[in-house]
């Protein structure tokens, strides 16, 4: 409610209500969407990447960069389609890569380096890329199942982190990963934003593909 009033008067303040209305509720949207793509993928053992990739850019990508972006761009009174596609396509490839690296991150740090329990996508039996690489390669199959939607408490992480690290899931899911930021480091330059809004793009980027939390 709030963020909807406060997007509702900042809209009335830029005098561009209906456009920052659109991307607002498009936003909501495909959340749900992805909310719904991500409840479903839980139900189910073997997945494909599509579905996955779907789910992280309906439920990642629009939600924390493209939409962002889209109500800065409509907030600042840029009416250009060119900017939003630009938009898009820089912000799409990064909130995929982002939620790969996330996922990474769960199973390859401790507790203390992300501030956060590890491996709760694996006790909650999310689907991730690293768990659809495993699936696909049915000689790890067997040993993911046994440790999926076991209590963080009592799951075995050394075992856990062994598989995803000595199976290449973990090496796969960084090498798609860094296929999407060059994706978005290209979308980048191909943009038609200034040198500078370029460089600041470009420092994000960076900051995000070197995080280690």
């Amino acid at each position: 409610g709030w963020a909807t009033k406060s997007i509702t008067s900042a809209g009335s303040r830029a005098g561009q209500s209906a456009d920052i209305a659109e991307h607002f509720f498009s936003v909501v949207n495909e959340v749900i969407m992805g909310q719904m793509i991500d409840v479903d993928t839980m139900t189910r053992e073997e997945q494909n990447e599509e579905i996955l990739f779907e789910k992280f850019r309906l439920k990642t990508a629009t939600y924390s960069f493209v939409r962002p972006f889209m109500l800065g761009l409509a907030l600042a009174g840029v009416n250009d389609p060119a900017y939003f596609k630009a938009a898009e396509d820089i912000g799409s490839p990064l909130g995929i890569a982002f939620q790969i690296q996330d996922d990474n991150l769960d199973v390859t740090s401790t507790a203390a380096q992300l501030g956060k329990p590890v491996f709760s996508d694996l006790a909650d039996g999310q689907q991730t890329l690293l768990t659809t690489y495993l699936f696909n390669h049915a000689e790890f199959r067997p040993q993911l199942l046994a440790l999926m939607r076991q209590p963080i408490e009592t799951l075995n992480q050394v075992e856990a982190r062994a598989l995803f690290e000595a199976s290449g899931a973990v090496s796969y899911a960084t090498k798609r990963a860094d296929e999407f930021f060059v994706q978005a480091k290209q979308a980048i330059v191909n943009s038609p934003f200034t040198s500078e809004v370029k460089s600041s793009l470009s420092q994000v980027l960076e900051l995000i593909q070197g995080r280690t939390a």
